[in-house]
């Protein structure tokens, strides 16, 4: 007969096993298409269901959802700023076509006063990528001819996301005048933005689709 403790053991090594297999069972699903739809269907499911009245992840899950919106933001920002940087590197001449201030000492002495190789870090710099105009200047003069990418930019979900996000960082979401006449929101002014799955996931469509175009125009 097994002991308490032998009998303990062979439980937890069962435990582990089945993790491994459930964890390698659930990598190869999502490889495929179906498997990828049915993860996120599952998700933006549980985030639904932590939203209804009185479920004791209710608020937890409202504050997901607006850091959710910061972050996606964050990434188009990011996409966008290190792409201009290294083509401004790449091909110094874009720097005559970019409004730039005056350098300051301080950036001419990081690079030890040789700023050949920094153009695409110097631009970077002095812009807001806050901006969703800095945003699209800089993609239409990076990459002029990527008429698909531009009208992306141009889109109502990125619209909107940018002004969820400026209105999440600068007021904590509780709607104004402004943001209301610029958005149609229709909730009251000094109410708090409700932020939706179904937004996030609006939203991570549209920033995952201006990543792959940008990152193509590398190819083209």
């Amino acid at each position: 007969d097994e002991t308490d403790e032998e009998y303990a053991n062979a439980c937890e090594k069962r435990r582990k096993e089945s993790l491994i297999n459930a964890k390698d069972k659930f990598f190869e699903e999502i490889k495929t298409q179906e498997g990828k739809e049915n993860y996120w269907k599952t998700t933006y499911s549980f985030l639904d269901t932590c939203l209804a009245n009185n479920h004791e992840l209710q608020h937890a899950t409202n504050e997901l959802l607006k850091q959710s919106v910061i972050l996606l933001w964050s990434s188009l920002e990011v996409l966008v700023r290190d792409a201009a940087i290294y083509t401004v590197n790449k091909k110094p001449e874009l720097f005559k076509d970019f409004d730039v201030k005056s350098i300051p000492v301080t950036i001419l002495e990081q690079y030890d006063y040789n700023i050949k190789n920094h153009l695409g870090e110097i631009y970077s710099e002095q812009r807001d990528w806050s901006n969703l105009k800095t945003v699209k200047d800089t993609v239409k003069l990076i990459f002029p001819t990527n008429t698909e990418l531009h009208k992306l930019l141009k889109s109502s979900d990125v619209y909107e996301l940018n002004q969820k996000r400026h209105l999440l960082v600068h007021r904590r979401g509780i709607i104004d005048s402004k943001y209301k006449e610029i958005t149609g929101e229709p909730a009251g002014i000094g109410q708090t933005i409700v932020i939706s799955p179904n937004d996030i996931k609006c939203n991570l469509n549209v920033i995952k689709e201006i990543g792959i175009k940008l990152l193509s125009s590398y190819n083209e």
